[in-house]
């Protein structure tokens, strides 16, 4: 009982620094974990207390998101599975005579056995909830470089790697063994400074896109509310993209870009939301990008939406969402679920996953095309989804979201950090854009250009730098990505199949 306590603490702990400046806690965190279970019976209540300790603060924006803790408790239980998954897999593969053997060879499996579970809990099922990931804690970190080579699943390994090697190095310092503590310190010393050479390029290579980010702000003590009134949410951006043209004038920027659902109504479903976006279009003489939901002829289904609206010649180019959120914008198994709980009725209309491009393209106001990569709200937390964008020419990225759920929760800070590692992983701009806040701009090194203030109407103008080079973590990112799940899976099936027989040879 004790160790589960330690253990809960010790993801509480690692919680509350998890996204801040102070990256040495996560790391810390995850060497003491390789600690706690190593060689340990028990390890799977160790691990899944350690997760739940990590995961319940992580998630608690889902409980503002609902309005009651069903959903919270249900996914940070869920995922806590996994680590508690990987803490008795690592149990039963540290308890091996070569391994015992072979501690610093030990450390490596570690990190490949943790990262490995956490691409798989951020890959399956449905998608994968890629939230928490080690990777996000690091965007201060000197390691954060290796992101440009190595993606998400990469760093993590790395960071699990430098953990161990710290509480190996440690451990073996307080025992006077003094050849391996001095090889696994020097080792992780090692680790942590070399990245630091790793360079960020960060200069226009096919000019700049000017661009107008407008966060309108919602209005109100519970914003979700706004969205019931009709135009409010149109007119606060509308209102925000006023503003803006006061500012920079007219044909001041190259394209205005607003936050995911920022029409309450659909544009091109409702000619009075069509009329006062075509207005503020030709008034600033740039397309707006505006946010829509558009339902399906039977209401059966929705679709999340980017939309190019160009002037008078109105609906152009959409990004359509490719990876909705389950049981946030619909819910699998819906009739098997209602049995249990008629929570699954807050989602009305299931959303679809989009097909098509995952990229808008832009005609800068000196006749250059510009692209951009997208990726809607959730997607900032996807590797993948960002990186399908890269492939199609994308030179920046763009991260319309929608934060009015989740107004009084980290979640919006949160995403800024994924935004911010996104960068660095694709070498590329982010212009993040929220309807409530945090809306940003973020050079392709990871560091924030510009930001508006949660709860303000603001708009951001950047100069976005577009890129062209392809960094090694999108050349190689989909193969590390495999590897480490592939490994994950088979050496899991391998002791789970493995530990029976090595049992009954013991007795």
């Amino acid at each position: 009982m004790a160790l589960c306590v330690l253990a809960l603490a010790l993801g509480l702990v690692v919680a509350k620094f998890f996204y801040t400046s102070v990256w040495a806690v996560p790391v810390g965190g995850v060497g003491a974990l390789y600690l706690l279970t190593r060689e340990r019976a028990g390890s799977f209540r160790l691990g899944f207390c350690y997760a739940i300790g990590l995961f319940a603060p992580l998630f608690q924006f889902t409980q503002v998101s609902m309005g009651n803790p069903l959903g919270w408790v249900a996914l940070t239980i869920f995922e806590s599975l996994y680590l508690a998954l990987f803490a008795w897999l690592w149990a039963a593969v540290s308890g091996t005579a070569w391994v015992r053997e072979h501690l610093l060879s030990g450390t490596v499996i570690f990190a490949f056995l943790f990262a490995g579970c956490e691409q798989l809990r951020s890959s399956w099922p449905l998608g994968g909830f890629a939230w928490a990931r080690l990777a996000q804690s690091q965007i201060y970190s000197p390691l954060l470089p290796l992101a440009s080579w190595l993606g998400s699943s990469g760093l993590t390994f790395v960071v699990a790697l430098l953990g161990a090697l710290g509480a190996l190095g440690l451990v073996s310092l307080l025992r006077l063994r003094l050849e391996k503590a001095v090889t696994a310190l020097a080792l992780a010393a090692l680790l942590g400074v070399g990245p630091t050479f790793i360079e960020l390029p960060t200069a226009a290579q096919a000019g700049t896109l000017r661009v107008g980010a407008v966060q309108g702000s919602i209005p109100g003590k519970d914003p979700t509310q706004a969205f019931s009134r009709e135009m409010l949410v149109t007119g606060q951006h509308v209102a925000g993209t006023r503003k803006l043209q006061d500012e920079v004038g007219a044909g001041g920027v190259d394209v205005v870009l607003w936050p995911e659902n920022s029409a309450d109504l659909d544009p091109r479903s409702y000619p009075q939301v069509a009329a006062v976006v075509t207005q503020a279009s030709e008034d600033i003489k740039a397309p707006i990008v505006v946010g829509g939901v558009l339902y399906d002829d039977g209401a059966s289904s929705r679709y999340n939406d980017m939309i190019v609206w160009n002037g008078a010649d109105g609906a152009g180019e959409i990004y359509r969402k490719h990876h909705p959120v389950p049981f946030g914008e619909y819910v699998p198994w819906r009739g098997t679920l209602r049995k249990i709980t008629k929570q699954v009725d807050r989602i009305g209309t299931d959303m679809r996953a989009g097909s098509g491009s995952h990229t808008l393209t832009f005609t800068t106001r000196d006749g250059r095309k510009a692209k951009l990569a997208v990726g809607i709200c959730f997607e900032v937390a996807y590797d993948n989804e960002l990186r399908a964008g890269v492939h199609q020419g994308g030179q920046a990225l763009y991260i319309p979201t929608n934060n009015a759920s989740f107004v009084g929760s980290d979640e919006s800070r949160q995403q800024l950090y994924m935004g911010r590692l996104q960068a660095v992983i694709h070498g590329r701009a982010v212009v993040q854009v929220s309807t409530t806040g945090i809306s940003a701009t973020i050079g392709p090194d990871g560091q924030i250009r510009s930001m508006a203030k949660s709860g303000t109407q603001m708009a951001i103008v950047d100069d976005l730098p577009l890129r062209r080079n392809i960094t090694i973590a999108d050349r190689c990112g989909g193969l590390i990505d495999g590897f480490l799940t592939f490994g994950f899976v088979i050496v899991g099936l391998g002791f789970a199949f493995a530990a029976p027989i090595l049992k009954k040879k013991a007795k």
